[in-house]
């Protein structure tokens, strides 16, 4: 996965453009948590890593299925995720309650 970037845009533009179809979202330093929806309609965690390089503002997505190495998504919105799809997403979830 790489990154993907914003042409002339500001953060905020930037933050607004991954956040678009997100349900929720919260800026934590320079990572953005989200909870998103599936095609199939169950709610899971995304993660956006934002940069500032070269002049313009990048961005790095993943999801919880992924198993990313960023806990810092908010516990009090792990129970409206729907269940874990793999094991990636479960341990992931449970660094997050552990606050790893």
């Amino acid at each position: 996965m790489g990154w993907n970037g914003t042409v002339n845009g500001t953060e905020n533009d930037l933050i607004r453009e991954i956040t678009e179809n997100a349900l929720k979202h919260r800026r934590v330093g320079r990572e953005v948590y989200t909870i998103e929806r599936s095609r199939d309609g169950d709610l899971y965690a995304g993660i956006y890593l934002i940069e500032r390089q070269g002049g313009e503002w990048m961005y790095k997505p993943m999801s919880e299925h992924d198993g990313p190495f960023y806990y810092r998504f908010p516990r009090e919105w792990l129970a409206e995720l729907s269940p874990p799809p793999t094991l990636f997403a479960a341990r992931w979830r449970k660094k997050v309650r552990a606050g790893a």
